[in-house]
């Protein structure tokens, strides 16, 4: 196993514990939303939803696949949710949250792709330049649709209002907006330390902010601001640290140039075109 993926799986583990180690606790207090370990819970729910979304966006493995885990992690997700707010009980709304939710996430991921940016390490910069800019296949069409069409079906199981529905749009829409920034923000700068300093602004201004935001949306209960700067903070935390262990096994987010060689480049100019990709990514 590569070391990036056995990284990988080691950060999953560690959310899984952290979820299973937070219930038990908050079972046994019952100290759920809008107590501190109920904050921390749900905070660390939707972090988790935009690391997931980041792995499904950027993971070259068959699409197939990654639908199959998204939807089967998004749907544990839901019960942890559940658990730190009312329980179980509300099992159906949090499911219909967290679908859209993945979605809201994955959008802007999967149009920063499609636009040619890669995660990756220095070493696959180069592989990664030299694929086609577009990769789409039936498969890829298939799995797409069948994600909408769960989602579709969980928000209308959820049977929302369309009061309720334009207030859980805004809820997602300042909930992403603020993992966005701060996943964007530690990941694309080049400088490790410069990262991990601009991270810090990221989490404990950025971040509270759209939690308060958030919480003024209407949609969740009404608590007061410093709680929903809790969350926002605890939310943006556990994006920035995992974000920064990758920094540190070697993983990037950047730009890949366009490539279009003809017969020629790849004729007559003896591998100019290879070289101007090469000092580009130099």
């Amino acid at each position: 196993m590569k070391p990036h993926a056995i990284l990988c799986l080691t950060l999953a583990m560690a959310f899984a514990l952290g979820d299973l180690a937070s219930i038990c606790y908050i079972n046994a207090t019952h100290q759920r939303w809008p107590d501190l370990p109920g904050v921390i819970l749900l905070g660390l729910v939707f972090a988790q939803q935009m690391m997931l979304a980041v792995w499904f966006t950027f993971a070259r493995w068959n699409i197939v696949l990654r639908v199959l885990i998204s939807l089967a992690l998004v749907s544990g997700l839901a019960v942890v949710a559940s658990e730190a707010t009312d329980g179980r009980n509300t099992y159906g709304p949090w499911i219909a949250i967290q679908m859209v939710a993945f979605g809201f996430f994955a959008t802007p991921l999967g149009i920063s792709k499609l636009v040619r940016f890669h995660l990756g390490s220095a070493s696959e910069f180069q592989a990664a330049a030299n694929a086609p800019a577009w990769q789409f296949s039936i498969w890829t069409l298939l799995s797409c649709t069948t994600a909408v069409a769960i989602a579709v079906a969980a928000a209308r199981q959820a049977n929302l209002p369309l009061v309720t529905m334009g207030e859980a749009i805004a809820f997602l829409g300042c909930v992403s907006a603020t993992g966005l920034i701060v996943f964007f923000v530690a990941i694309s700068i080049r400088s490790q330390g410069k990262a991990a300093l601009a991270a810090l602004p990221a989490v404990f201004l950025v971040a509270p902010v759209g939690g308060m935001l958030t919480g003024g949306t209407g949609l969740p209960p009404v608590e007061t601001p410093q709680c929903w700067a809790l969350f926002g903070c605890c939310y943006g935390a556990t994006i920035a640290v995992p974000v920064l262990v990758l920094r540190v096994a070697g993983l990037q987010l950047r730009r890949l140039p366009r490539r279009v060689p003809t017969s020629e480049d790849t004729a007559g100019d003896g591998g100019a075109c290879d070289r101007s990709v090469n000092e580009s990514l130099a």
